[in-house]
């Protein structure tokens, strides 16, 4: 019996040539699932309010924002709830440029 427990990841960049290669290595893993993606930090916004994935891959190179500010926008948005999030979510930030 496997007692893996799979890797929830959003994926937020906005080159699709990007997330496209990111989403074909990590398909690659049996323990990682791709749960959403976004091409842009409003979208990725709200994907990660519904979705609550266990890791966020962000993009440094976002045009409209910076990921620094995206991270700390994330995580404030309901302050009850910033311990339990933060507890339980990881951000990379990564730049293929």
């Amino acid at each position: 019996m496997n007692n893996k427990k799979t890797i929830r990841v959003l994926v937020i960049e906005n080159q699709t040539l990007t997330r496209i290669g990111v989403r074909t290595i990590l398909n690659r893993e049996s323990d990682i699932e791709i749960i959403g993606e976004a091409e842009n930090s409003r979208e990725g916004f709200q994907l990660y309010q519904t979705l609550r994935p266990d890791v966020t891959l962000i993009s440094l190179r976002l045009p409209e924002s910076c990921a620094v500010d995206e991270i700390e926008r994330f995580l404030a948005t309901d302050e009850r709830e910033i311990k339990s999030l933060a507890d339980e979510t990881e951000f990379l930030l990564f730049d293929l440029n």
